[in-house]
């Protein structure tokens, strides 16, 4: 194996022993320090923690270091220091048990107050993790989104590029590593130790390297790697999990691979030494003064280089990177899944400068107390303090706060027992308690530990640390382990954090209108609603041709056009129309309208760049942003005379496609139509329905559908009858065209989440304190009996707007891949490993072990569909990538109007709005904007979700079943806590992730992935996001429990027509 001339990408670890203190005497002493240092950087190292590697492997030295506990008596010295540990254990707990009534009299202080209410608060271990995200994927595993990508995409590496891995995901070292390939859903990597390593990679921040290795020594090392896909069978489970591996590399064949790493490691040590000046001053050349900024991190190195990053060497990038990566309180990393782009978040200097008075404030606070221990006076320090009377301030209000709302284990504050009593089921009520300047830095600064995000891949920073300080000073949670929920809670009781408040409020990279971090985008925004104003556009705005590019190859469209949306809905995207074939027998013409915004302004106008920058329409339970002004959006929707996009498919009989055209169009007469009416009339199945609602003023009756709405619908039976049958014709037609179809079977749960009268977010929300008086009602919708059937029958089963829209998508990508046009193409990549008919042929398919979905310039077949070419293009008003497909269409027909005779089409693609290159492009930043926005939408559902069951469970809000279904969905890599049996599963039919636990009768042994369990609630954690259950019955490969869901609040059960007040939580609270 080569020498390692560098110590980049290499670790030190250093174990330091603090010195012991006599309690009587205060003299101290200090351990050996024949061993307290060393490294861990030669090549042959053993990682740290569960990950397996060979028996080869030489004995490591920190073996030694945290052996196990020898059998051999203990020595006089150990008994000795056991002895004097215990008499100072009980000392201290002496004093302070009588540390409060010394604080209140204004006596000497000895040792610091730390408890408020102590024998409130249940023990809790200190090895248990709340947090799951790190455990255990989510995502993966329990969303059912089609978007939802395979293992091998996921973080945009290819064969033979480089990266730095941090032991934050990976139980290995921090250290180069080069991407060999993914086999089996595990990624494999040749890491600078001369090891390989096979493991399932979490999300990773690190610039990647493209092309670092060459394919020929990549082969050297891929015929050591495991030909197997590397599992671990419980002999308590049924459920077999990835698993973990490294191994050593022959020298001859790692020695190349080597060679390179060393190298590189010299080039990134030599850019450091010559630039330590630059490195060094990083942040004070990129931070904002006032506010968080987030920049790429390609944008930083041209900005620190005064060059492009295509002339920036990979050695000087990685340099960069790892001389910011140092600073983990003012700087951290992001990267969104499969792309290859990172973006950084920055703190602002003004914000730094005030959390380092905090942490000084804070240590000063330690440094009394570690004389107070000593019995030293320190009344005098601590009034000069300003944490002491932030202290009293915080102890004052969490006792307000408790007489209305009661704390829980979890984190989270539960139900108001105080009313609103305006017209709105929830209000604020000032606490009567104003902040200081010196408070208001305190709650930043906890506000930055505890809520804010993304929290950065550093682990446990100074910052934190000091956050724990701070919490264990006001002593609110004595007995309870000081983590990230702890720290909301404590916001929460000091009325400057709502209960209610959601992740996206605090997130400074999504960057949501109206939050922290979006500066940028709210001045933007508030520059496209002058434009709107200043144009003119209102809702009720008429077709004015003059606004029109378009105008002139618009023509007139005399059927009428079908628009099936919610009486609540104002902006229609879509339509659709039915005319029978003329020159081909037995055909129809099925034409799909589709609103036109691309022909009122180009991609440089401001509500184009307002579109970019958002990416698509946001909608939570509680809100609406829009991605274009509203009044432009209303302006432009689909109605009688308005403009519109027409794309025209000719089927013929049995569901082929005989011809497509793209044509502008104005609509003469647009029939609105509800829904669920339409559903009703084309004979589409009712399915039984589970419902639950928690809070609200009066009972509600919430007719689906109108008998004026079904009347409406009536009229037009056989026109939609028509429609379906034809549509139908073509979903079956779809998979004789290709060489093989998909049609897996699948597991569905479809739920949905409604919310009314919660408090809306406030910007200066860390500035005020206010109680919040009752709860908004929450209703949750799904369907009672999911679907686990085959995907030709799941998508046969979709209602008439949907498979109409699915035509129009795949009509307008054939269009489009006809005519060579890039646009946003999306399509199905399978794993090297597997092949479409074992898909077939499993019993159930994951969402995470279906073919994964990513987009293109050009086109491929879509199996989710089975479509040969698919293009998003029926939600222009909603969605950027929609409005940019417009944009080329729009480009491509006024070219092709233009051009003579002679014109070479060549020449008609330079017209377009969008090159190839600009595509590619478009499409990399729109992946990241997408999928910030899909997590967004998935994480509020399922924290709006746990927030009624919380209330319903824990506070006895309404009467849920005793017994429910769990469908198992996987294993998590480690426990939560003592009893965790680490399986995971879906809850029916709401679809929250499920922590199972052991039960007495040990239930889960043997069950297998996809099976149900029907378990019983043992607590709904919405910190974790888990609901811990525990089985009640054997694993059936059916629901066992199928009676109707049908959940009212207590107070309706009762006849009141008032929230309970005063309800005792059957969680133990802190």
């Amino acid at each position: 194996m080569l020498p390692m001339r560098s110590t980049v990408g290499c670790a030190k670890l250093t174990i330091r022993h603090k010195p012991y203190i006599c309690p009587r005497c205060h003299r101290s002493g200090l351990a050996s320090s024949s061993a307290k240092h060393f490294t861990i950087s030669s090549p042959d190292r053993r990682p740290n923690g569960p990950l397996e590697t060979s028996t080869l492997d030489r004995t490591p030295y920190d073996s030694f270091l945290f052996a196990a506990p020898s059998s051999s008596p203990p020595s006089s010295k150990s008994f000795i220091r056991d002895h004097l540990r215990a008499w100072s254990v009980q000392n201290q707990k002496v004093k302070k048990d009588h540390a409060e009534d010394n604080f209140a009299s204004g006596a000497r202080l000895t040792v610091l107050p730390n408890s408020l209410f102590i024998e409130e608060s249940p023990t809790l271990q200190d090895d248990v993790d709340w947090d799951d995200a790190s455990t255990f994927d989510a995502h993966r595993t329990t969303d059912t989104d089609d978007g939802v990508s395979a293992p091998h995409a996921r973080h945009g590496l290819e064969i033979g590029d480089l990266i730095y891995l941090n032991r934050v995901y990976i139980n290995i070292r921090p250290q180069f590593a080069i991407y060999l390939g993914t086999r089996f859903a595990q990624e494999q990597f040749f890491l600078a130790d001369g090891r390989w390593l096979v493991t399932t990679l979490s999300p990773f921040t690190s610039p990647i390297i493209s092309r670092f290795a060459p394919k020929e020594e990549v082969d050297l090392i891929l015929r050591h790697l495991p030909k197997k896909r590397l599992e671990y069978q419980d002999r308590h489970l049924g459920i077999a999990t990835l698993h973990s591996f490294a191994d050593h590399v022959p020298h001859v064949d790692a020695a190349p691979l080597l060679g390179r790493i060393v190298d590189f490691s010299d080039d990134v040590d030599s850019f450091r030494r010559d630039n330590v000046a630059l490195l060094d001053g990083i942040y004070d050349i990129l931070a904002h003064e006032d506010n968080y900024i987030s920049p790429s991190f390609a944008h930083i190195v041209e900005k620190l280089l005064g060059r492009p990053s295509t002339q920036v060497s990979s050695a000087e990038s990685m340099s960069i990177f790892l001389a910011m990566s140092r600073d983990v309180t003012r700087i951290n990393f992001h990267k969104v899944p499969q792309s290859k782009e990172m973006s950084t978040l920055i703190t602002p200097k003004a914000l730094h400068r005030k959390f380092e008075k905090v942490v000084d404030w804070a240590r000063d606070y330690q440094d009394a107390a570690a004389r107070a221990a000593l019995g030293i006076n320190v009344t005098a320090d601590l009034e000069k303090n300003p944490l002491s009377s932030f202290i009293d301030k915080a102890r004052r209000l969490i006792l307000k706060s408790r007489k209305i709302r009661s704390p829980t284990t979890t984190g989270q504050l539960g139900p108001s027992t105080a009313q609103s009593t305006g017209s709105s089921a929830t209000a604020t009520q000032e606490t009567g308690e104003t902040f200081s300047d010196s408070d208001k830095m305190f709650l930043e600064f906890l506000w930055d530990c505890y809520v804010r995000e993304p929290m950065g891949s550093a682990g446990r920073t100074r910052h934190q640390s000091i956050g724990s300080l701070l919490l264990r000073a006001i002593g609110a949670y004595p007995k309870m382990r000081l983590e990230r929920n702890i720290g909301s809670l404590l916001l929460q009781e000091l009325g400057v954090l709502a209960p209610s408040t959601q992740s996206y409020d605090h997130n400074l990279i999504v960057r949501v209108p109206g939050r922290r971090g979006s500066e940028g985008l709210d001045a933007l925004i508030e520059e496209a609603d002058k434009s709107c104003r200043d144009a003119g556009w209102r809702r009720d705005f008429t077709y004015d041709a003059d606004r029109d590019f378009m105008a002139s190859l618009r023509q007139p469209f005399k059927l009428k056009a079908f628009a099936v949306d919610s009486s609540k809905t104002f902006i229609r995207d879509d339509a659709f129309s039915i005319e029978p074939g003329t020159v081909i027998p037995n055909s129809t013409w099925v034409h799909i309208h589709i609103a036109h915004p691309s022909a009122f302004f180009p991609r440089e106008h401001v509500f184009g760049r307002l579109a970019e920058k958002l990416g698509q329409s946001l909608y939570t339970p509680t809100e609406a942003m829009h991605m274009l002004p509203l009044d432009l959006a209303c302006a432009i929707s689909l109605k009688s005379g308005s403009p519109a996009l027409t794309i025209s498919t000719l089927l013929a009989y049995d569901g082929s496609v005989l011809d497509v055209n793209v044509q502008p169009t104005i609509l003469s007469e647009v029939v609105f139509l509800r829904p669920e009416a339409v559903d009703i009339v084309t004979g589409r199945t009712a399915e039984e329905v589970a419902s639950l609602l928690v809070g609200g003023m009066q009972e509600k009756v919430d007719l689906l559908c109108s008998e004026q709405d079904l009347e409406d619908a009536q009229k037009h039976r056989e026109t939609l009858m028509d429609l379906m049958r034809i549509l139908l014709a073509r979903h079956d037609a779809r998979p004789s065209e290709l060489p093989q179809a998909a049609d897996w079977s699948a597991l569905q749960i479809s739920s949905s989440v409604f919310v009314s009268d919660a408090e809306p977010f406030r910007r200066d929300h860390l500035s005020e304190s206010y109680h919040r008086l009752g709860e908004p009602e929450i209703k949750l919708v799904a369907t009672r009996h999911p679907h686990c059937s085959r995907l030709s029958e799941l998508q046969r089963q979709r209602d008439l707007t949907t498979h109409a829209m699915s035509l129009a998508a795949e009509s307008a990508g054939k269009w489009l891949s006809d005519r060579k046009i890039p646009a946003q193409f999306v399509q199905t990549v399978l794993d090297p490993d597997t092949d479409l008919a074992s898909i077939n042929q499993a019993d159930k398919v994951s969402a995470a072990e279906r073919p994964a979905i990513v987009a293109r310039s050009s086109p491929g077949v879509l199996l989710h569909l089975n479509a040969k070419q698919y293009v998003q293009c029926t939600s222009p008003l909603r969605r950027y990538r929609d409005l940019v497909v417009q944009w080329q269409i729009d480009a491509y027909l006024r070219a092709a109007a233009d051009e003579s005779p002679h014109q070479s089409p060549i020449t008609r693609d330079t017209q377009l709005a969008f090159s190839k290159d600009e595509m590619d492009e478009h499409i990399l930043k729109s992946h990241d904007r997408m999928g910030s926005w899909f997590k967004v939408n998935a994480r509020t559902a399922r924290s709006w979700q746990l927030r009624a069951l919380f209330r319903a469970f824990h506070f006895n809000e309404a009467e849920l079943p005793p017994v429910w279904d769990m469908v198992v969905i996987g294993v998590a890599k480690a426990k939560g806590e003592d009893d965790d049996t680490r399986i995971r599963g879906q809850l029916i039919p709401f679809g929250s992730t499920v922590q199972l636990l052991e039960s007495q009768e040990k239930w889960e042994a043997g069950v297998k992935k996809h099976q149900y369990l029907p378990v019983k609630f043992e607590m709904v954690d919405q910190g974790s996001r888990l609901i811990s259950c525990r089985a009640v019955g054997p694993p059936s490969d059916t629901p066992t429990c199928t009676d109707p869901i049908k959940i009212v609040p207590r107070t309706w059960q009762s006849g009141q027509n008032t929230s309970a007040q005063g309800v005792e939580a059957d969680i133990v609270v802190g």
